[in-house]
């Protein structure tokens, strides 16, 4: 939730908005915004508020749920976000940094609807466990070893993101929670 409130704070951001067009993107719907947490090495330069330093991206069709929205990173852009008071605190357009081009053999569709055809070099990939998995799955849980993982999936408008929780290894806390940087489109 407060993901996609940090995205919409940052494309109403007036400044992000004119960075944008000065990339050549007008349509604020094909921009994706993904906040990550700042991290810090020291008390001298601990936050006292949460933070996230989004990275930006844009895709090419805001109809195409098979899009990878990855394939082309908006660079040259620095933006610092206040998750609690989700505000914008710092922004700088550093250096106007030509988006990667349009192409429809990154997006995740069979060739054939991209003009072109996949691949024929592959071979087959089969995964098989005579004695049955090595891991246990309860519910959202997962155990494999001597690692837990709770795993909860996200539902945003048109989109999923996958997080992990509470991860203990040996029943000791190893992290709170991660978003996995994927995002996959229903």
């Amino acid at each position: 939730m407060e993901y996609a409130e940090c995205e919409a704070v940052v494309k109403d951001f007036p400044p992000f908005r004119e960075a944008m067009k000065r990339r050549g993107i007008e349509d604020m719907d094909l921009v994706m915004v993904d906040a990550w947490c700042v991290g810090y090495h020291s008390e001298a330069d601990a936050p006292n508020r949460r933070l996230a330093k989004p990275l930006i991206f844009c895709r090419s069709e805001s109809d195409c749920p098979m899009e990878n929205g990855y394939a082309r990173p908006v660079e040259g852009i620095y933006v610092l976000v206040d998750m609690q008071n989700m505000v914008v605190l710092e922004f700088e357009d550093r250096k106007l940094i030509p988006l990667p081009p349009t192409d429809p053999l990154r997006n995740y569709t069979s060739g054939e609807t991209r003009g072109g055809v996949d691949r024929s070099d592959v071979k087959p990939l089969q995964i098989i466990q005579p004695e049955g998995p090595s891991f246990r799955v309860n519910g959202h849980f997962i155990q494999w070893q001597k690692v837990i993982v709770y795993i909860y999936i996200l539902s945003k408008s048109h989109s999923y993101e996958i997080y992990c929780k509470h991860v203990k290894v040996s029943k000791m806390p190893f992290f709170f929670v991660v978003e996995l940087s994927y995002r996959f489109h229903s």
